[in-house]
Parts: structure tokens; C-alpha cells; sequence
């Protein structure tokens, strides 16, 4: 082998083991990988879109890519979290009532994770994370540590769009629109949630509990909003 060939293999290699080191980190802190429906409102049914909710030893972060928006609309995602999904309403289905969101034992923050626009052709993707016990930017209810524990946690995860009657945004308008809840939305007129998904807690549930709490489901959460 030649003196040029071995310090250039030697350097390569160095050079992939350290591009590889974020992705064994991450590996290394990984408990589970959520893939579910994005979900209408009001109608309640599947768009062509899927929420994928990775949960680490010390957070989560999701990648949601999804269809059927608004072109170039403006477009907040928002964290929906249970921490103590056993004290909801119905254990472990957290969000169909109203107490829910109410009762100091289920422990829900509602957050701001992320702020994007849709494309020319209503289509999105986009990526978002959250750590536990770190305040994040925005509160709009509940526990203003948000994530207690990424296993335990029910979490949803909310679109919510914002338009001033219906006009589109305007550019410098973005940040302001984007950055809480009803913003560029004069008394909240004009701002809307569209799409949710529904990730699971990782506690085990009994299967027989599943098979009635799924008679309950989309009946509730045609009544669970954020606003």
C-alpha cells in the first residue's frame, strides 16, 4: 500500500465514524417510533398525511407530512400533552372531554411546537421537537414544563391554520403569524385547528380496554378542540 493510500483510507474512515456519531447517539437514546393517520377536523377522517412520533429517553420530536391545506398557508403545530393519562375521563383516551383539560391530576400542557407554511399545492412537511421539564416558547394551557416523562405522556399533536378573513399572509408577516396562537387572527377570528393525530402512552393497557375504548373514540373527538 502506498503512503498516500493508507492516510487517505485513515482519514476517510475517521470522517464517516464522526458523520455517523449524531445518528449512534440518537439510536442510542430511542424507546419507540409512532406512525398515525393525520385526521380532519371537523369531519373526522384520514387525510393523506401521517404523524411519525419518535420518543427518546429524554424528550420526543415528531415528523408530520400532510396534505389537503390551504396553498402558502400560514400554519401552527401544537403539542398536546397528558402527562398522567391514567386520570383522564377515560384512562388512556384522553381528550373528549372537556375535564380533561380541566383536571389538575391529568397534568395537560398545550404548546407551541413549530410555525410553517403549506406549499402551492396545500402540502406540508415538517419536524418539531420537545424535551422533558424544558419550558418551551409558547404556553397556551396547563403545566408550563410541558413534557414530564416521554414514556408515559398521551400526546397529540394539533395544525391549526391563520388567516385574517381569509386573506393569505403576507410576507414580513410570517413570524408574527406563525409564533402563537391566534396570531394575524384579530380576536381569534380566522385561526382554526384542521388536522390532529393521536399518539399513545407506552404504559401497557389491558387489550379488552381497546376494544371498548375504540367504540368512544372519534365519538369524543368530535367534540375536542383546543379552542
Amino acid at each position: 500500500m502506498s503512503a498516500f493510500v493508507r492516510p487517505f483510507r485513515a482519514a476517510a474512515a475517521t470522517t464517516l465514524a464522526l458523520l455517523l456519531l449524531p445518528f449512534s447517539v440518537a439510536q442510542a437514546d430511542l424507546i419507540d417510533v409512532d406512525v398515525q393517520d393525520m385526521i380532519a377536523f371537523p369531519e373526522l377522517v384520514p387525510v393523506k398525511g401521517v404523524s411519525t412520533l419518535t420518543r427518546r429517553e429524554h424528550g420526543v420530536d415528531v415528523l408530520i407530512s400532510t396534505s389537503g391545506l390551504e396553498s402558502m398557508g400560514a400554519y401552527t403545530l401544537w403539542w398536546v400533552v397528558f402527562n398522567n393519562p391514567a386520570a383522564c375521563d377515560t384512562p388512556f383516551m384522553c381528550g373528549l372531554v372537556e375535564s380533561d383539560f380541566e383536571d389538575p391530576a391529568v397534568d395537560v400542557s398545550v404548546l407551541w411546537g413549530a410555525g410553517f407554511l403549506s406549499d402551492m399545492d396545500g402540502f406540508a412537511t415538517f419536524w418539531a421537537q420537545l424535551g422533558e421539564n424544558e419550558p418551551p416558547l409558547v404556553v397556551d394551557l396547563g403545566n408550563p414544563n410541558g413534557l414530564l416523562d416521554s414514556v408515559v405522556a398521551e400526546i397529540h399533536v394539533v395544525l391549526r391554520v391563520h388567516t385574517n378573513d381569509g386573506e393569505p399572509v403576507q410576507p414580513g408577516q410570517v413570524a408574527e403569524w406563525v409564533g402563537s396562537f391566534n396570531g394575524g387572527c384579530p380576536d381569534g377570528v380566522g385561526c382554526a385547528d384542521v388536522q390532529f393525530a393521536v399518539h399513545k402512552s407506552l404504559i401497557p393497557v389491558p387489550a379488552a380496554f381497546w376494544l371498548f375504548a375504540s367504540a368512544l373514540g372519534l365519538l369524543g373527538w368530535a367534540r375536542y378542540r383546543l379552542v
